[in-house]
């Protein structure tokens, strides 16, 4: 009975019924069964139950404490209440039970960020870099965060690699531009300003009122 209840759970989960999922885990689980709290983690998260799925990811730590899925489930919760020390914490975990974990040094470079620790965040997003290389938002972050220190000069060369990665990523250019205007570079600056005319006129129209006339 505890298994056909469990499958239940899995059929309601991919048909985006999740009241009905909550109900069918609830029924099924034991606790000494890790990726069935782990579904009914994730089920109160898509509820946006974030308070119920921080105690079931708490639950799941416990079950198996060295497994980092957990911890990084439970920093993004914590992310989604802006509750960003908390996922540092969680993050940080995850990373420790696993050292290559890449997304979860991609989110905590995004939580340092959000609390300022802009070097910190930087260290962050270099290694996760280091370890997925290709993944261009990673690339334009680290940009941007040089950016917010004034290094305008460090900032050009990943916003460049974010764009070899993704020639439509319309942020990495307006700021790209940005910065190129910042360091006086009007003719660099002017050329990102044209291409981002096509593809996203919106930010061509704000950075408009800020180029040289």
């Amino acid at each position: 009975m505890q298994n056909v209840l469990y499958a239940k759970g899995n059929i309601y989960w991919k048909l985006y019924m999740l009241k009905k999922a909550v109900w069918a885990v609830k029924k099924a689980i034991g606790l000494s069964d890790y990726s069935k709290v782990m579904l009914k983690a994730g089920t109160y998260s898509k509820l946006r139950l974030f308070s119920k799925a921080i105690n079931a990811y708490e639950q799941a730590i416990y079950i198996d404490p060295d497994n980092s899925d957990a911890y990084y489930h439970l920093g993004n919760t914590y992310c989604n209440l802006h509750m960003y020390n908390e996922a540092v914490r969680s993050y940080k975990q995850a990373i420790g039970n696993r050292s290559r974990y890449g997304e979860a040094l991609y989110k905590l470079s995004i939580a340092y960020g959000k609390l300022g620790r802009i070097k910190e965040a930087i260290d962050a997003t270099k290694r996760t870099i280091g370890i997925m290389p290709n993944m261009s938002v990673a690339h334009k972050n680290l940009g941007i965060f040089y950016g917010s220190l004034g290094s305008y000069r460090e900032a050009i060369s990943p916003l460049r690699k974010a764009l070899d990665l993704e020639h439509n990523n319309a942020d990495a250019r307006y700021k790209l531009a940005q910065y190129y205007l910042a360091l006086n570079d009007n003719n660099s600056a002017e050329r990102e300003y044209r291409i981002l005319q096509d593809i996203s006129p919106q930010l061509a129209t704000k950075l408009s009122h800020k180029m040289p006339k």
